[in-house]
């Protein structure tokens, strides 16, 4: 088996002393001005080549040339064959053999320590960023419970009992909005007489209705429940025998009698 080798691969290491062989000086050495890279015709093999170059920097060895080891580094050979890119490359790479005499800088103590403590740190980053994504614990979950079960049980509203899956998603959801305001939402509701539930079904709002959508809160804080404001109407409406359709009429009814009764009045006065 043949081994494949970039032709001045030391052009394309950064030099770094204080970390292992992982970078590659890609753009200002490659796609910047190499004319060899300029006149692959294929882009396939341009970005072959980009591999190449970080394999061989990172292996520190010859690159095994057999389709199981390209394949597995994400090549594509049933779109193109590795012998029709070796082909095209020819000029930027060669056959060796696997004990051809190359030299690779060996890996110190101290460059693999500063990796271990580079990953080290990288992963802690992941995990404050994780955190900050999340932007809520179990304690703010569980306050925020407390809070709820305490204004529901003031207005007469119904307690939550449990912190199901789907809750906690939506209190990390609305947490997130910067438009959320749980108190302010408290505030409206109180100056809310449809949400504490005098309307046609006596519904009431709950838990869910404010932390499971995205925009129901919004809908809240901006008024929209707010006494004095008209409500969509419930199809019952529309059939005037409902008792809701009744109720809804029966002021326009009276105003309407006491207008007839006043001309009726003054009708009668003025003969």
């Amino acid at each position: 088996m043949n081994y494949i080798h970039i032709r001045n691969l030391e052009r394309f290491h950064p030099g770094y002393k204080d970390r292992e062989l992982l970078w590659a000086k890609i753009y200002f050495s490659i796609v910047a001005g190499d004319p060899d890279f300029e006149l692959i015709p294929n882009e396939i093999d341009k970005w072959r080549f980009i591999a190449m170059v970080c394999l061989e920097l990172r292996a520190r060895k010859p690159l095994p040339n057999f389709d199981k080891y390209w394949s597995k580094q994400g090549f594509n050979l049933k779109k193109r064959g590795i012998a029709e890119t070796l082909s095209a490359l020819s000029s930027m790479v060669e056959y060796v053999t696997e004990d051809s005499g190359l030299r690779y800088d060996p890996v110190t103590e101290d460059q693999k320590l500063c990796t271990k403590r580079r990953e080290e740190k990288r992963r802690e980053y992941k995990a404050v960023e994780k955190r900050r994504e999340s932007q809520s614990s179990p304690s703010e979950h569980q306050e925020i419970l407390i809070q709820w079960n305490c204004f529901a049980k003031e207005q007469g509203l119904s307690e939550i009992q449990k912190l199901t899956d789907r809750r906690l998603t939506g209190i990390k959801n609305r947490i997130k909005d910067e438009s959320f305001d749980l108190f302010k939402i408290f505030e409206e509701i109180k100056l809310s007489s449809f949400l504490q539930g005098q309307n046609d079904r006596g519904w009431k709002v709950g838990f869910d209705f404010i932390f499971l959508s995205s925009d129901n809160f919004i809908k809240i804080l901006e008024g929209k429940y707010r006494n004095g404001t008209p409500q969509k109407q419930n199809r019952k409406n529309n059939d005037p025998t409902s008792a809701t359709a009744r109720a809804t009429h029966i002021p326009n009814m009276e105003k309407f009698d006491d207008l007839a009764k006043g001309l009726r009045d003054r009708y009668e006065g003025g003969n």
